[in-house]
């Protein structure tokens, strides 16, 4: 393959590049969200139970916390970990159940 080849491939490989470069960054710049919602005034209840379960496909147990708001101001914290369970989901729940058997 001769050098002027060599040279019109690597022009138009950079060409393709910049121009795919041009379409990610218009891209992007079209979906930016100028003015995010933010929602300031947040109702807490209370009592309130938050769990936040650990799962992985490869391992063999599954792990979780859990944090109790109550109306006194007090805070009850766990954390646990159990045998594997068979989805994300599961693991959910579990962790819920766990979170009020234990608070």
């Amino acid at each position: 393959m001769s050098s002027l080849c060599k040279l019109k491939r690597m022009v138009m490989k950079e060409v393709i590049a910049i121009s795919t470069q041009a379409t990610v960054d218009k891209t992007v710049e079209e979906n930016v969200i100028t003015n995010p919602v933010v929602q300031t005034d947040q109702i807490i209840t209370l009592p309130r139970c938050q769990t936040d379960p650990s799962w992985s496909t490869d391992c063999n147990l599954f792990g979780s916390g859990f944090v109790i708001d109550q109306e006194n101001d007090e805070r009850i914290l766990g954390a646990m970990a159990e045998y594997q369970v068979s989805t994300p989901l599961h693991a959910e729940l579990a962790a819920l159940v766990w979170a009020m058997k234990n608070a």
